[in-house]
């Protein structure tokens, strides 16, 4: 099976973190690169988001890799879209121009998709979903919204291990693959997934889910002084950074 971004159960650092200061983190980040457009800062960002990720969530960087290929198609569209319509020396294929500057800024604004993309494996990887469904509702959110959240990053792997099982009945069938193939794929994945809603939303009628306007759990999230040292700091190196750019 191909890899999925959902959790995965090891130690590392990231692990021991609540879901509110990781997520605190990953904005922090993806805030910083928006405010980058040069090549090398967006650069040097995202290799030290990536770093981060890396060392604090144990992800491997085959993995990390396999989640960015996806999106290199999108990054060398955008390249050449800011190269085509930015003016400045460049360089000529035929009837299109392509503009140095366009280029560089492409490149940034696509080299920050990966390091957000990094954060957001850091968090996804080390977080249980019912984690984030308390964290939701600790920081004022309904439970009834929170649990909608919780239900849908539980059947992301539920959808994918169903996915991979059909498409191996077909292989056995050997079945060429096409459009046909593909979309028998998906109607049969969609037809299979709709009836396990049907049995949780009767599951969740049965218990009276939403009836109260409050609802107790067992576990508590609590904030973690190591996650509230790392978001300070990256709050300081950004606001640093940014200044020493801007001033």
């Amino acid at each position: 099976m191909s890899f999925q971004p959902v959790y995965q159960e090891k130690r590392s650092w990231f692990h021991s973190l609540d879901p509110i200061t990781k997520t605190t983190w990953v904005l922090l980040a993806t805030i910083w690169l928006y405010f980058l457009s040069d090549l090398p800062n967006v650069v040097l960002v995202s290799t030290l988001v990536l770093t981060v990720a890396i060392l604090g969530a144990r992800i491997k960087l085959t993995r990390y890799v396999k989640v960015v290929v996806s999106v290199l198609a999108g990054s060398m569209m955008l390249i050449l879209y800011q190269g085509i319509f930015r003016s400045g020396p460049g360089i000529v294929f035929g009837s299109v121009r392509l503009s140095f500057e366009g280029m560089r800024l492409g490149a940034a604004l696509s080299l920050r998709t990966f390091g957000i993309v990094a954060g957001g494996l850091a968090l996804s990887l080390t977080t249980r979903p019912k984690h984030i469904m308390l964290a939701m509702i600790r920081l004022g959110c309904s439970y009834r919204v929170a649990y909608v959240v919780y239900l849908a990053l539980r059947f992301l792997p539920v959808c994918a291990a169903d996915l991979q099982a059909n498409q191996d009945a077909m292989a056995q069938r050997e079945i060429k693959k096409g459009v046909g193939w593909y979309v028998k794929s998906v109607v049969a994945v969609v037809i299979t997934e709709l009836g396990k809603v049907d049995d949780t939303a009767i599951a969740m009628e049965t218990r009276a889910f939403g009836l109260y306007e409050f609802r107790t759990s067992l576990e508590k999230i609590s904030i973690a002084r190591s996650g509230v040292l790392l978001v300070a700091v990256t709050a300081v190196i950004m606001v640093a950074h940014l200044l020493w750019l801007w001033v």
